[in-house]
């Protein structure tokens, strides 16, 4: 079971948990949609861990927006974090005598050139970049420091997590730069993971970018944390972890940890559903000037004298009967595919809908078919985009719920991808 499927399992013990203390027939109706929405996205990473060559299929669209996701650095130098780690590393040095300092003295020394390695690189508009020995550095230090934590309290406590965060910060940008530039992603755990990162660093860069001198705010320490965490070979996120984070998401954007993750799959069915648009655009360039000639020949033959053609014309029309039938259900089946998997993506903003927002605001605004619907049509759009079920398997009831949903919300969909693909900007 993967990180985003463990952080689920924690998002669905937090709805287990809210939905006791809710009163409202229509509360509880959307508590219940909730919990068996957990169990709709859990399948596309669950599914995923089992497919590798999907995944793979995944990155391959989806890296060109990831690429442009690492930008975000280049975007502005957040000097007053220098500041910060430069008063974080003055209030450490002011505990000399301390033995837990003489243990990590190694950890800040290597922090403190690396504060300096990235305020230059910052400076620049560059990234610093870790060879394998600083990497195998950087995550001895992370643990030495994880470590070193609960030995402290108060200003030096903080201080502490400030220098860390550093050591946390780099090495999550060289791991995102190395999967970006030649790395694979193992599955569509590891996708989310990766896409997770990139959005938890670009929200704790800006925020350190705008910090004063003052503290920095420790749910911005947290964020970089997690950050780091998400690229380990093995990572994990502790139940108090998965709901601080689920906490933070939701007092600053309104929303909780399950559709911040899962909303990731919308832009990479949006590249998907591109490259089969160009797909689709090649072969209509290309097969009906082969019809043409298939038929041209055919009229040819027909009206010979000696019912023959010449030998070249007549080895292309052999050719041209056995390869235009194929290429014709190829193009047939390919434009189905990419209308089936428009409509998959159009209607599951409808569903995400269902995850970030409360009961209440949906009967507000007139959208209380989705606490009724909402959890079918994600059901229905997991089964048909990732798991590979056909939509003529679907019944004539299903189809008509995933259109009316794809109708309803195209337009708020594709907003949605454009933010999302646009992350770095």
């Amino acid at each position: 079971m993967g990180w985003f499927t463990n952080a689920v399992a924690a998002t669905a013990r937090f709805v287990s948990s809210a939905a006791q203390k809710v009163a409202s027939a229509a509360q509880k109706t959307w508590e219940v949609v909730k919990k068996t929405a957990v169990k709709v996205v859990t399948l596309v990473a669950t599914d995923g861990e089992k497919t590798v060559a999907k995944a793979k299929d995944l990155w391959k669209t989806a890296r060109p927006y990831v690429k442009q996701a690492t930008a975000w650095l280049r975007t502005g130098a957040p000097h007053p974090l220098i500041k910060n780690v430069a008063l974080a590393i003055d209030a450490l040095l002011a505990l000399e005598n301390s033995p837990v300092l003489q243990w990590i003295d190694k950890a800040v020394s290597w922090t403190i050139e690396l504060a300096k390695r990235l305020n230059a690189a910052m400076e620049q508009g560059v990234q610093v970049e870790l060879d394998a020995a600083e990497r195998a550095q950087a995550e001895q230090y992370q643990q030495k420091f994880r470590d070193a934590a609960g030995s402290f309290s108060g200003e030096q406590a903080h201080a502490v997590s400030v220098v860390a965060m550093v050591n946390d910060l780099v090495l999550a940008q060289d791991r995102i730069n190395a999967l970006v530039e030649t790395g694979e992603v193992a599955d569509v755990d590891h996708f989310l993971r990766l896409r997770a990162t990139q959005k938890l660093l670009k929200e704790a860069n800006a925020r350190l970018a705008a910090a004063t001198e003052s503290r920095i705010d420790t749910d911005d320490i947290f964020l970089v944390r997690v950050a780091s965490d998400l690229l380990n070979a093995d990572p994990s996120l502790s139940s108090e972890d998965a709901q601080a984070l689920d906490d933070l998401l939701q007092r600053r954007h309104g929303r909780g940890l399950l559709p911040f993750a899962f909303e990731e799959m919308l832009p990479a069915w949006h590249m998907r559903n591109q490259a089969l648009e160009a797909q689709w655009e090649a072969m209509n360039d290309t097969l009906p000037a082969r019809q043409v000639k298939l038929r041209r020949l055919e009229a040819e033959l027909s009206i010979s004298a000696d019912g023959r053609l010449d030998e070249a014309d007549q080895a292309e029309l052999d050719v041209l009967r056995l390869s235009v039938p194929l290429e014709q259900k190829a193009f047939d089946d390919l434009a189905d595919e990419k209308l089936a998997l428009s409509q998959y993506l159009h209607a599951a903003e409808g569903f995400l809908q269902v995850l970030e927002r409360p009961a209440e605001e949906l009967e507000a605004a007139g959208m209380g078919y989705l606490i009724d619907a909402g959890q079918q049509v994600g059901e229905l759009i997991i089964q048909g985009a990732e798991q590979g079920k056909q939509w003529n398997e679907f019944t004539p009831r299903q189809q008509e719920l995933i259109i009316d949903f794809a109708n309803i919300f195209e337009d708020e969909c594709l907003e949605r991808v454009q933010r999302l693909v646009e992350v770095a900007a």
